[in-house]
């Protein structure tokens, strides 16, 4: 338990029979809690900031605009110090006209354009002036728990943990296919730890140091289809990924 990430300590949560707890699981989860805890306070004062600024049409960066750009949308120039708490957060993504937050305790949240369904249909879609929480399903009606995503000009994708505890899912809401609906991507046995992309595609990075390319064009041409993990050559780990719009660097 002492060596369980959070994340892993939620889909514990998720799954865990509050009728089979004993005695000394009892303790063994109260040291993980106690360790969590003090680790946290010793971490912080070394918290960073998050600063934001640039183009706040429809407020994606959460903050009050303080001047016009040259074609009178409203921004934030100078940068202005963002009131998220940058420690409560796993995963933080602006792109375009939207953005998207996951949080350590579970949840997903948006702000932003979403009138075409690009953060996902799940969400409201309207004008989202304020961070908003909204959820993903599976197939069978239960709520996924968010690890990460990543904003795209006309989409996000996500990763889930998956219901069983046991790996992981690529999620893509794009508002061009089917108005945003969720598509659950078939990466295989594809374990994905990292998520990448720009304004067309996407990609992922898997625990082996593969690439996961997200070909939107391919999804939206046939969103069932098996994504294949590709491995780079002599051996070598990916460990970050630039999808531009007609070449990719790893």
């Amino acid at each position: 338990f002492t060596e369980l990430s959070e994340d892993r300590l939620c889909t514990f949560v998720e799954i865990f029979d509050s009728s089979e707890m004993s005695a000394p699981l009892w303790n063994k989860l109260s040291n993980c809690l106690l360790n969590k805890t003090e680790t946290k306070h010793k971490t912080t004062s070394a918290t960073t900031k998050i600063i934001v600024g640039g183009n706040d049409k429809y407020n994606l960066l959460g903050e009050n605009p303080n001047n016009k750009g040259v074609n009178g949308d409203p921004v934030i120039s100078p940068p202005l110090n963002s009131s998220l708490d940058s420690s409560s957060l796993l995963s933080y993504s602006v792109y375009s006209c939207f953005s998207v937050l996951v949080t350590r305790g579970g949840s997903l949240l948006g702000i932003g354009y979403n009138k075409k369904g690009g953060i996902s249909s799940s969400l409201t879609k309207t004008n989202i002036n304020q961070f908003t929480e909204f959820s993903i399903k599976d197939n069978s009606g239960h709520q996924l728990h968010p690890i990460s995503a990543v904003c795209s000009e006309c989409g996000t994708l996500y990763m889930f943990s998956k219901r069983s505890g046991r790996g992981r899912q690529l999620v893509y809401c794009d508002y061009q296919i089917n108005g945003g609906d969720p598509i659950f991507l078939d990466i295989g046995d594809s374990e994905p730890v990292s998520l990448f992309s720009d304004w067309y595609n996407a990609a992922a990075i898997s625990n082996k140091g593969e690439v996961i390319f997200i070909n939107r064009g391919a999804v939206q041409n046939s969103p069932n289809s098996r994504i294949a993990a590709v491995s780079l050559p002599d051996g070598e780990k990916a460990s970050s990924v630039a999808c531009l719009y007609k070449s990719v660097f790893v």
